[in-house]
Formats: C-alpha cells, structure tokens, sequence
C-alpha cells in the first residue's frame, strides 16, 4: 500500500543522489544496507525531501510504520494512515469507465444556478 518511491527498486533520474547517500551510510555502518529502504547521513542544518506512495486496492483504512533513526541510536516512529477511494461517475446506469461521457450543457440547463460572487454583465 505505502512506498518509498525513491528508493533505488523504483527507476531513478540518472542524477538522483539516492545510490551515493546510501554508500556514504554503507562506508559508516561497515556493511550492506538493503536498496528498499532510503539510507543517508544528514548533516548539520541539512534537509531532504522524502516522496511515499500511497497505491490502495480497496477502500478500507490501512496504516504503516515509518521509522526513522536518527544518529543511529534514537528510533523516530512516524505512522502513516491511507484510505482508498476512487472518482466515478454514473449517468443512467452508465460508468464513465464503461464508455467516454459527452454532456451538451445548454444555458437554459444553467438558469437555476445562482453565484451571489459573480457578477453579471448587461
């Protein structure tokens, strides 16, 4: 349901700084660090941006755990909650996906809508 969507299992721009930051933590640890996860050393007044993906299959409520460690010795838990949801239309028992929607929406259609915010031109 969640993901890293900058990890190095996911197509990166050639230039992505993702594979560099995570030998520079694998020179540190002294070992292997998996290329699921995003692993980098921060420096002092340092910032980095982290995109998650949010891919449900259904409409329930799903949870995540993302934990972030901090000089290698605190755990920062961060819990992501998601819900699905998906855009249809129906017209007529008809879904949009079933077939394109074409609406031929004339003035006199519009005559009972009322914007108090706009304002009219004679």
């Amino acid at each position: 349901m969640f993901s890293l969507r900058d990890t190095e299992l996911f197509t990166l721009k050639p230039n992505s700084p993702v594979p560099k930051l995570r030998e520079e933590v694998e020179k540190v640890v002294g070992s292997n660090i998996p290329r699921f996860t995003l692993s980098m050393v921060l420096q002092p007044k340092m910032k980095t941006r982290i995109r998650i993906g949010f891919l449900p299959t259904d409409y329930d409520l799903h949870s995540s755990l993302l934990i972030i460690r901090n000089n290698l010795t605190v755990i920062e838990p961060v819990v992501l909650y998601g819900q699905g949801a998906r855009i249809d239309v129906k017209v007529e028992n008809k879904t949009t996906r079933a077939e394109p929607s074409l609406f031929d929406i004339q003035p006199i259609h519009l005559k009972d809508c009322f914007n108090p915010k706009r304002k009219f031109i004679n």
